[in-house]
């Protein structure tokens, strides 16, 4: 029996250019390390920001004149759509009645919220879906999905009794999503190796990773690669429903530089281009992260943001 108003757990498997320095790290060399070893890397704890706190930050104290300003990011679903600054993802669930009873019409109703759940999950992992939870032109390679649903805001209830199809829409916080939402494309070649060259000394205050020259379509839970296929950074599971390790924002401005608001000490990365839901990293970037002890404690804390274009 379906029980709405307790959180919901799904697992599911299915087969299916330069790097510009405007902060420092602490002065101290590190063994090799992978992306999940932290204490490998970085020697300073890390304070986690609330994406909100970061976002203001940011666009703070505007340059004199300036007529571009950070904006909020918006994607837009068949049904339903991502506020990637309200941190809320709203979804839409779609299920049959079996009969024509007021039982199975309530029935449906309760299996349409919680489809319309499960979709929040498998669009934060950039698993393209209609309504009805079906998996669309998805890469060769898998999906785990493992997470809970918490907190969710009914939109709207409909029910369409000529067709006896029940639809749920329902707003639902990011950092409600929690648990595992993983996809991994097939032929990865491993993790890239963490460690620190040739450090500075001052600490690191956030990551702001240019995304503007190529189009990026936001996804809860993005990977940072190398051009080899090594995997570089990924959002824990915790972080995917806690501590969100990405933030977005826009800024139409494609070639001026990016303002850094209250932030004075930032590494910019830009990445080469975009691959699916991750960001193919230049060596210089891979460099830039390796000057810096901290900077793996900025991504696993959420202290990063991808500014895409408008």
């Amino acid at each position: 029996m379906i029980r709405p108003r307790i959180p919901v757990l799904f697992a599911v498997a299915i087969l299916c250019a330069s790097s510009h320095l405007a902060c420092s790290g602490q002065e101290q060399s590190a063994p090799p390390a992978t992306q999940n070893d932290q204490a490998a890397v970085t020697t300073r704890p890390v304070e986690y920001l609330e994406p909100a706190v970061i976002y203001q930050k940011l666009c703070a104290n505007p340059a004199p004149g300036a007529k571009e300003a950070y904006a909020p990011v918006v994607t837009r679903l068949g049904h339903g759509q991502f506020d990637w600054t309200r941190r809320v993802v709203q979804v839409t669930g779609q299920a049959k009645a079996d009969g024509r009873s007021p039982q199975q019409r309530m029935m449906a109703m309760r299996a349409a919220e919680v489809i319309a759940k499960r979709n929040a999950l498998l669009v934060a992992a950039d698993v393209p879906i209609d309504a009805a939870g079906r998996m669309g032109n998805l890469p060769a390679g898998r999906v785990d999905v493992d997470g809970v649903v918490r907190g969710s805001t009914p939109v709207r209830n409909d029910f369409d009794p000529a067709t006896r199809t029940a639809t749920v829409t329902m707003d639902v916080p990011m950092s409600g999503l929690q648990g595992v939402v993983r996809v991994s494309p097939a032929g990865r070649a491993g993790a890239w190796t963490w460690t620190i060259h040739d450090p500075v000394a001052d600490a690191c205050e956030i990551i702001l990773i240019d995304a503007r020259r190529f189009a990026f379509t936001p996804v809860l839970a993005p990977r940072l690669m190398t051009a080899a296929g090594q995997l570089v950074f990924q959002p824990e599971a915790k972080a995917v429903g806690e501590r969100h390790a990405f933030l977005y924002v826009s800024y139409a401005a494609v070639g001026q530089p990016l303002p850094c608001g209250e932030f004075r000490k930032t590494i910019i990365l830009t990445p080469a281009k975009a691959d699916g839901g991750a960001l193919v990293l230049t060596d210089a970037d891979l460099a830039e992260l390796s000057r810096h002890s901290d900077a793996l404690g900025l991504l696993q804390v959420g202290r990063a943001v991808i500014v895409v274009k408008e």
